[in-house]
């Protein structure tokens, strides 16, 4: 929550597993506030899952290949992020 969302001098307290800490998890959910169609899901065992939806209405050759593209490189992104 920003200061400006609870008032001046707030600080709001997160449990400790939700506060960034540069975990894979807290990264993917990161990305995901940049990322339009693809996203990162995690489980608490850790896995990570990146996933994708279209339109039904979008579904073609065209738009397949555009999302599969945009998942590919959303990994590599996360990849690379991870070292």
């Amino acid at each position: 929550m920003s200061a400006s969302r609870c008032g001046a001098g707030c600080s709001p307290r997160r449990p400790r597993s939700h506060r960034p800490d540069g975990s894979p998890s807290t990264l993917c959910l990161r990305r995901n506030r940049t990322l339009r169609i693809v996203r990162f899901a995690h489980t608490a065992a850790g896995a990570v899952y990146v996933q994708g939806e279209i339109p039904e209405a979008a579904v073609g050759p065209a738009e397949v290949d555009r999302l599969l593209g945009l998942l590919v490189a959303a990994a590599d992104e996360l990849r690379g992020a991870l070292g």
